[in-house]
């Protein structure tokens, strides 16, 4: 999962996933603000709401459309912290 909000929001929905207790639920990074890496926010065109994929992959591709995907990348243990 992904959450992308205010603060505030995004703990929220943590502490909420957190709550079903999910028998393989991992936090893998911590919420922090992140910045896209090309360009601004504002000119990001990307889905918003809730919907699920069907792959890694398929997820992958909407961090790269979201420009956070090396972000992603080192989040998910696929690069390390020196890449």
């Amino acid at each position: 999962m992904y959450a992308e909000g205010s603060a505030d929001g995004v703990k929220e929905w943590v502490s909420s996933v957190n709550r079903l207790r999910y028998k393989d639920y991992q936090l893998a990074v911590r919420p922090a603000p992140i910045a896209p890496e090309n360009g601004t926010a504002a000119s990001r065109h990307v889905p918003v709401g809730l919907f699920e994929v069907g792959t890694v992959k398929e997820f992958g591709a909407i961090m790269q459309q979201r420009a956070i995907w090396s972000w992603w990348r080192k989040g998910m243990g696929y690069v390390s912290e020196d890449d």
